[in-house]
């Protein structure tokens, strides 16, 4: 009579609640991660890896990744992942690093809670209302698409 019914009992976990475990199980089977806080009301984690703390935000992840297949997810996790425990852009020369630049688009509020001191933001502008533009660095540039034939400065992933 009082407590939970079975119901409530069986009733499947929410799916990004079961998001945030899966991520979890993945990073903590990381062997560069040292330590993982969930922050589940940002539907975020603190990740330290090495000598290096990231934040790792969830929430767009979640709902770019719910369509998939669970071994597909957990390759695009883990692939997420790493780019944590990439080598720092600023140690790689400019010749090196120049190719592997790629444009961005973002929430303009992204780099205000995850930068703290403004002079350390990436270089961005206003792209549309609530949007802004910058550039990342591509770390794995095995995983990149082939150029698209009609035009070749798109990748085909680009036109999906």
């Amino acid at each position: 009579m009082f407590g939970p019914s079975k119901a409530i009992a069986d009733a499947p976990p929410d799916p990004k609640t079961a998001f945030m475990k899966e991520v979890e199980a993945i990073l903590r089977s990381m062997p560069s991660v040292r330590l993982i806080k969930p922050d589940p009301g940002r539907s975020a984690f603190e990740v330290h890896m090495g000598d290096k703390e990231h934040t790792f935000f969830l929430e767009n992840i979640f709902v770019e990744m719910r369509e998939l297949s669970p071994e597909e997810r957990a390759h695009r996790i883990r692939a997420i992942a790493s780019t944590f425990a990439a080598e720092d852009s600023s140690a790689i020369p400019w010749e090196e690093v120049q190719p592997r630049l790629v444009p961005l688009l973002r929430a303009s509020t992204i780099f205000t809670s995850v930068v703290a001191d403004p002079t350390k933001r990436p270089i961005v502008r206003p792209f549309a209302p609530f949007l802004i533009e910058t550039v990342g660095v591509d770390y794995d540039v095995r995983r990149r698409s082939p150029p698209c034939p009609r035009h070749p400065r798109l990748r085909r992933r680009d036109l999906r």
